[in-house]
């Protein structure tokens, strides 16, 4: 890290931070490595009537994805509506190019898994 010329500026309570690590400038830093892959996901569940059978279709959705592609997930839109979901989707890495096909193995896989969901759109986003 080259960074080391913003530590006169740091409050007194990064002291003990900065001492475990090489850099602790987050805001600062352009070299720091953390990439941040969200992915939005919106899903039409056709058959549906009631918020009780959207559930039974994401739940486990939403399950298999942590499960199998260890990232976040939650349904973060549409709550309310019985034949829309909205999934956010989250993964955090040091390499740009891994957390953009992680994302896009996950798009591809929510679009195979579910004969009762279908994919209508979907956003990746990267934050450096």
């Amino acid at each position: 890290c080259h960074c080391s010329s913003f530590a006169p500026s740091l409050p007194a309570e990064y002291n003990s931070v900065a001492s475990r690590y090489s850099c602790y400038h987050p805001g600062f830093c352009k070299t720091s490595p953390m990439v941040i892959g969200i992915a939005t996901l919106e899903l039409s569940i056709p058959v549906n009537d009631s918020l009780k059978g959207k559930r039974s279709v994401v739940k486990p959705l939403i399950a298999r994805l942590r499960r199998e592609f260890n990232v976040s997930v939650a349904e973060v839109d549409l709550l309310d509506s019985h034949r829309s979901a909205i999934l956010g989707i989250a993964c955090v890495s040091n390499d740009k190019a891994y957390a953009h096909g992680l994302l896009m193995k996950v798009v591809e896989r929510v679009e195979r898994w579910r004969i009762d969901a279908d994919l209508v759109d979907y956003e990746i986003e990267l934050i450096e």
